[in-house]
């Protein structure tokens, strides 16, 4: 007796990692678990911009995913002490903020964004979004 063995085997060609950098727990929490299920990327953590810069180094990552509005160390100054980093000058950011009523996005791009995504976000399209961005 033969039995199919049809088991779908994901094949991973498209594996990220991205620094996700937001002060919110919330938003972290709903950020990391729609990337990790829905487009299957490795989510690495900072609470806060100085964390960060810290992390840059440690995680190696593909983009980081930037909240503008923290303490300590806001997204403009992160922004501005990564592009000055000659290690880790080229790794692409992409703005996620409630921020954009304040700030232009061209004022993001003008600071070394790549994109910016609004928050609230749609939790089904984020990784298209960044993805899209990223011209991943």
């Amino acid at each position: 007796m033969s039995q199919s063995t049809d088991i779908p085997r994901e094949t991973v060609t498209n594996t990220k990692t991205i620094l996700l950098i937001d002060d919110d727990e919330m938003s972290r929490w709903l950020v990391q678990l729609c990337l990790e299920n829905f487009v299957n990327w490795q989510i690495k953590v900072a609470i806060s911009g100085k964390e960060g810069i810290s992390e840059i180094a440690k995680a190696e990552p593909d983009a980081v995913l930037l909240d503008i509005m923290m303490p300590d160390m806001d997204g403009f100054t992160f922004m501005q002490k990564l592009r000055a980093d000659k290690l880790h000058a080229h790794i692409p950011i992409v703005a996620l903020t409630a921020s954009t009523n304040r700030f232009s996005h061209q004022s993001f791009i003008d600071l070394g964004c790549q994109g910016v995504i609004n928050k609230p976000f749609n939790t089904s399209t984020l990784g298209s979004q960044i993805s899209q961005i990223l011209g991943w």
